[in-house]
């Protein structure tokens, strides 16, 4: 069976991720201020990223909610990139792992997964983890990653598309996630619905992996980060 640790995918609407960039910076302040912060294991860079994006989003966006010129649409989107990206960031350093509670994350605007029946137009990309013990490579472990694309609106052009993949690791002792690997996950969509392994090295064992992967549409139109992580066993 798939093993699932954490799996977040940012909103798409504008409004939704203000929401939560705002929730997030209003929960977490307090816990990351000050030289002796209740969460010494986020990193400030990664929390003073985050912050400088939001302060550049928020009059972006505002700027957007009534009449504006095309230059205005083009700033509000290069913000967005940038909060998303920094907010994912925030992610990838364990947001959303302990020590922090579910009250925690419930508070700093994050829904936790669920099984109930997601609308049509509210249907989420995710990646699925299956682990394996033994590589082909003796000693090493495998993870088999599945991308499913369902909130792409380009996913019927196949040949414009593939998707971006990162992988992190971070151990019980590590300070901050240490990028391993950034690849394209094929050239078509034939490709990206075909498994993904990561095999790890031995001196990994006991440490956790974190992926995010977003899809890449024709002309550069990009998704937004969809976040997974399993531990290697």
């Amino acid at each position: 069976m798939p093993k699932k640790i954490a799996k977040y995918t940012l909103p798409r609407k504008d409004a939704d991720l203000d929401t939560l960039a705002n929730s997030v910076r209003a929960y977490c302040a307090p816990h990351l201020a000050g030289s002796n912060p209740d969460w010494p294991d986020i990193p400030l860079t990664s929390w003073t990223a985050f912050t400088t994006a939001l302060a550049v989003w928020t009059p972006a966006y505002e700027a957007c909610k009534v009449p504006h010129l095309p230059s205005q649409t083009a700033a509000k989107n290069l913000a967005k990139q940038a909060l998303e990206d920094s907010l994912t960031e925030l992610l990838l350093r364990g947001l959303l792992m302990p020590p922090r509670t579910v009250e925690d994350i419930l508070a700093m605007g994050f829904h936790l997964a669920d099984t109930t029946h997601t609308p049509v137009e509210e249907v989420k990309d995710t990646v699925d983890i299956d682990s394996i013990a033994n590589g082909t490579v003796p000693g090493t472990h495998v993870h088999i990653l599945h991308y499913h694309i369902q909130g792409n609106p380009h996913r019927s052009k196949a040949p414009y598309q593939m998707a971006v993949f990162q992988v992190y690791i971070r151990g019980p002792n590590d300070s901050e996630p240490v990028l391993e690997s950034e690849d394209p996950w094929g050239a078509d969509h034939t490709s990206m619905n075909e498994p993904f392994e990561v095999h790890h090295k031995p001196e990994y064992t006991g440490k956790t992996a974190y992926y995010r992967a977003r899809w890449q549409a024709f002309g550069g139109i990009q998704g937004p980060w969809t976040m997974a992580a399993a531990l290697i066993p």
